[in-house]
């Protein structure tokens, strides 16, 4: 490790944020975790990785993740048409829009 200034910080925040800004310019990539970034930032920073995890994880355990979704809709029947009626009182004008815009479009098309 090389010591590179000393500061005098009224707190832990102000020292973690020098820490970060030094971090930043001289583009050190030897910490695991930056001093006071926020996991939106962490996301951001990480996104690529992040989807690339999450597509091995949905690959490597599909057949898992779709019967427990099966089980949740047979076992939430009830629950699901509930909210999906909900949500349709809610935004009604919304979707009539939608339709309306999508039937306009698709007989152009044709």
């Amino acid at each position: 490790m090389i010591h590179i200034e000393e500061i005098a910080c009224e707190n832990k925040l102000q020292a973690l944020k020098r820490e970060r800004e030094l971090i930043e310019e001289l583009k050190a990539n030897l910490h695991y975790q930056v001093p006071s970034r926020t996991r939106e930032e962490y996301r951001e920073e990480n996104k690529e990785i992040i989807t690339q995890k999450k597509k091995d994880y949905y690959n490597d355990n599909k057949d898992t993740i779709l019967e427990k979704h099966k089980n949740y809709c047979e076992e939430n029947k009830e629950h699901i048409k509930h909210m999906q009626k909900e949500y349709y009182i809610k935004h009604k004008d919304e979707l009539k829009q939608k339709d309306k815009e999508y039937k306009e479009k698709t007989r152009n098309d044709i």
